[in-house]
């Protein structure tokens, strides 16, 4: 609530003119003789009544800015009773987020964690993913030149794999396909063309071979036969040329000549005094 200068006169002057008033009502209610030019001078009645109605605006004036006030003074109470309100919502909702805000950064943290973890074990699994496939490589080039070119594709993306920028889980599944395919290989049976030496000449054979564990032929005549042992990279034949008839039946039969049947072939030994070596 402001109080100008003006306002100030105003009220000064009422008060100043009330007292004037107020003396002469006591002297006439006393009985005293009073001032006949002052009772009678219209200009000073005159300017009591305007004081009096100034008064009365002033304290009118006076009565609404207290009202005002006391709006006005509810309404910032109510507002800072709301900014209170806020600001403790607010403080909450700064606490969740610097809670939040830890949790992540744990959070974080412990992924960075995991994913070190993870890396260490992908440069192991890529170490020993390139350390076996150059192991099944070496098997590869050991094997006799029949079986060695049915896993020859394999062979091939294997090697380029280990030879390039392959990650480890690329290097592991074509190690692992090509492991596959050695294991195949070697639990097979398979029918090939070969060069044996019998009695210090090349004869070209049919050959049913399991794997690199044995083999068997026979010439295309029937004229000889008998079993292969691999053995220092090299297929040695030993002939037997009763197994002429059974291994044409194999053959006849991995061929799908014949019904499925069982044709037993006797499993040959390496023994001294070989007959002759066979061509890779």
């Amino acid at each position: 609530m402001s109080f100008d200068l003006s306002r100030g006169r105003i009220v000064w002057r009422v008060v100043a003119g009330a007292a004037v008033l107020v003396a002469a009502l006591g002297a006439a209610r006393a009985g005293e003789p009073t001032d006949p030019a002052r009772a009678e001078d219209p200009f000073e009645v005159e300017t009591l009544t305007g004081l009096v109605g100034e008064l009365v605006d002033l304290q009118r004036e006076t009565a609404e800015e207290k009202a005002s006030w006391r709006e006005e003074k509810a309404h910032l109470e109510a507002t800072a009773r709301a900014l209170e309100r806020e600001r403790t919502d607010l403080d909450a909702r700064l606490e969740k987020a610097r809670a939040r805000a830890d949790e992540s950064r744990s959070e974080r943290e412990r992924l960075a964690a995991r994913a070190a973890e993870a890396q260490a074990v992908l440069e192991e699994v890529g170490r020993s993913a390139r350390m076996a496939g150059e192991r099944l490589l070496r098997v590869h080039e050991g094997l006799p030149e029949p079986l060695a070119a049915m896993t020859e594709a394999g062979a091939v993306r294997l090697r380029e794999a280990l030879d390039g920028e392959a990650d480890a889980v690329e290097r592991l599944g074509l190690v692992a396909a090509f492991a596959t395919d050695l294991h195949r290989l070697q639990g097979s049976a398979h029918v090939v063309s070969a060069l044996v030496a019998i009695d210090g000449a090349e004869l070209e054979v049919r050959a049913v071979l399991a794997g690199c564990a044995a083999g068997w032929f026979v010439s295309a005549d029937g004229s000889a036969a008998g079993a292969l042992v691999f053995e220092k990279g090299k297929w040695k034949a030993q002939r037997d040329d009763s197994l002429a008839e059974p291994v044409r039946e194999a053959i006849r039969v991995h061929s799908k000549e014949r019904p499925p049947s069982l044709v037993l072939l006797p499993v040959p030994a390496p023994r001294s005094g070989e007959l002759g070596e066979g061509e890779q």
